[in-house]
């Protein structure tokens, strides 16, 4: 049996020590789970007391993993620790990271079982009364730009559009200068718990959802935003899509489209043409993004209505996916075996 030690939860991450536990090694090792945002209480001087060929370290967070944080972490565990960068794994809510340093396993397990357990919707393919909704409870860059590109083409006739719908217009307007169209509600001022709540018309009667994830890159031509995340990130935002029958269209980082199709989701690429996802431009992508909104709002919603039929069983599907990644660390079990084979470590 190996070592597994962990620092920084709240909570013991028993999935990942289960998991860890559940494989035979060829000799004994050492497994350091950490959570990256506890910062100056991570034992780095323990770890600089353990060999290094037998010292594994695991950084684990739901969230992706562009905060500063992480980075402060690897600096220090790469170069003051000394730990190799072949053994250490980001294992995090970042689904695509083909320059980290180190190895990485992202993970939607933890974030699809909290989206599960608090929107608790049962599937109902509601009919079609518009064609989207795009919702932003918070004002960001890209936000912006996609609600101020559809407003632009005329399109918002034919959806809902909410736009820093969290905060109210005094709110608003003390902290943002600009467009005295925002905010923009739906009905009212929306708080963090209702952002899971699916039960809206205006939400649920929608065929399309153009999601605004949590992450997005910042660009030079967009000063004066801040990013906290910047990599390919997975929400609750994309999650409730799929429990609520939806066909997802995504203001998201590079790659994102890509990799949700790789955890098992049908993105309908036979209605949506995703080729915005492979847009290195941030800002051209969001223009790609309006691009085919507009082509789905020139579809007679009468159409649409006998679409979502036709589709019923694709959309099941994905909410029945849902329910598979919610709190499942085994999904992720096949490429922790590859890394760990790759590794030389299975016995």
């Amino acid at each position: 049996m190996p070592t597994v030690k962990y620092h920084g939860f709240l909570f013991p991450p028993y999935s990942t020590i289960d998991l860890i536990n559940r494989f035979q090694f060829v000799r004994p090792l050492t497994f350091y789970i950490l959570d990256p945002l506890a910062g100056p209480e991570l034992p780095y001087e323990e770890l600089k007391t353990v060999p290094k060929e037998d010292l594994f370290v695991i950084v684990q967070h739901g969230e992706g993993h562009s905060h500063k944080e992480f980075d402060i972490l690897l600096d220090i565990l790469l170069n003051q620790v000394g730990v190799r960068p072949n053994h250490i794994t980001l294992h995090t809510g970042c689904i695509y990271d083909p320059d980290s340093p180190v190895n990485s396993i992202g993970t939607i397990a933890p974030h699809c079982s909290i989206t599960v357990e608090f929107t608790k919707n049962k599937f109902f393919n509601h009919v079609p009364t518009h064609h989207y909704v795009c919702l932003n409870r918070l004002p960001r860059w890209e936000r912006q730009e996609i609600v101020e590109t559809l407003l632009n083409r005329k399109l918002d006739i034919y959806g809902k559009i909410s736009f820093a719908s969290g905060l109210t217009a005094e709110q608003y307007h003390s902290q943002f200068s600009g467009s005295t169209s925002f905010p923009m509600y739906i009905d009212s001022v929306v708080s963090f718990d209702q952002g899971y709540q699916n039960t809206d018309v205006a939400i649920t009667g929608a065929m399309f959802n153009i999601v605004t994830e949590s992450a997005y890159e910042v660009s030079e031509l967009r000063p004066g935003w801040e990013v906290n995340h910047s990599m390919p990130t997975l929400s609750e935002k994309t999650y409730k899509t799929f429990l609520t029958a939806q066909i997802p269209v995504l203001i998201a980082p590079y790659h994102t489209v890509t990799s949700a199709r790789q955890f098992g989701f049908d993105m309908f690429d036979d209605i949506v043409d995703h080729g915005y996802d492979l847009e290195p431009d941030p800002v051209r992508r969001i223009q790609l993004v309006a691009d085919q909104v507009e082509r789905l709002c020139a579809i007679p919603l009468t159409q649409l209505q006998e679409l979502k039929t036709q589709l019923a069983p694709r959309l099941q599907q994905n909410y029945d996916r849902m329910y598979y990644w919610a709190g499942n660390a085994d999904g992720n079990r096949p490429r922790w075996q590859k890394y760990f084979s790759e590794a030389g470590i299975l016995a």
